[in-house]
């Protein structure tokens, strides 16, 4: 990732997902980095997580393969 990036995981226990913990925490995650004026917010998240992949995909970042069947989640703050 560039300098002016950040790189994010999110970690939600199994008893609290589902109810949209990790939506939010995203949400909140991309309001910081618009306001501390952050290029880009990257993640990379395993194939077999569809539930994150459809939370990023949500709120606008790009979803790319990479190797090890994981995928980059990109979003330009632009």
């Amino acid at each position: 990732h560039t300098m002016n990036a950040a790189r994010i995981s999110i970690l939600i226990s199994d008893l609290c997902q589902g109810v949209g913990i990790g939506t939010e925490l995203l949400r909140r995650v991309i309001q910081v980095a618009k306001d501390e004026k952050l290029e880009e917010i990257e993640a990379v998240i395993t194939h077999d997580n569809q539930v994150m992949n459809h939370i990023f995909t949500k709120l606008g970042f790009t979803i790319t393969p990479i190797e090890d069947n994981k995928i980059n989640a990109k979003l330009s703050l632009n």
